[in-house]
């Protein structure tokens, strides 16, 4: 299992435990069929930031914003708030580090710190899929899609047990 990392947030430091694997599936099963169809729809409409400068990209980045907030219902975010609150710890002084619970949550992201809520998942996201992240970026760079990597080395081994 990877280690737990921590990240300074405006003014709050995180530490994110990666999920076990069986939670971990679950909810990119669940990110997938949220963001998935989004997120295909905002790279279209902006494959390069300077497409981003025409009126026609914004307006299908609208849309695609759109259809995540359409995609993801409140339900949706607190199953995800749940899932890596339970595996995140946080302080701001850096002597206690409780839990991300749903009431830390409430008193920690209540008055006007509903981007620091957005901004710890992303980073709760990062730490559980970063490999996956990390192959997206690369397949859209036209980069090595697996090839030669561990993922890519297990799939291609040959198996030495004696056919049944």
């Amino acid at each position: 299992m990877r280690e737990p990392q921590v990240r300074e947030i405006d003014g709050y430091k995180f530490e994110v435990m990666p999920l076990g694997f069986k939670a971990a599936r679950s909810a990119f099963v669940r990110l997938t069929k949220a963001l998935g169809p989004a997120l295909a729809r905002a790279a279209n409409a902006a494959p390069d930031l300077e497409s981003l400068r025409t009126s026609a990209a914004q307006m299908d980045l609208v849309s695609a914003v759109s259809e995540l907030a359409d995609r993801v219902s409140d339900d949706e975010l607190e199953w995800f708030a749940d899932t890596f609150g339970k595996t995140t710890r946080f302080s701001r002084t850096g002597e206690q580090w409780p839990y991300l619970t749903a009431d830390n949550r409430e008193a920690l992201f209540s008055g006007g710190s509903l981007l620091l809520f957005f901004r710890w998942l992303a980073f709760a996201l990062e730490v559980n899929f970063a490999d996956f992240f990390e192959w997206l970026r690369r397949a859209g760079d036209g980069g090595d899609h697996g090839a030669g990597s561990e993922a890519g080395e297990i799939a291609s081994t040959r198996s030495t047990s004696p056919e049944i």
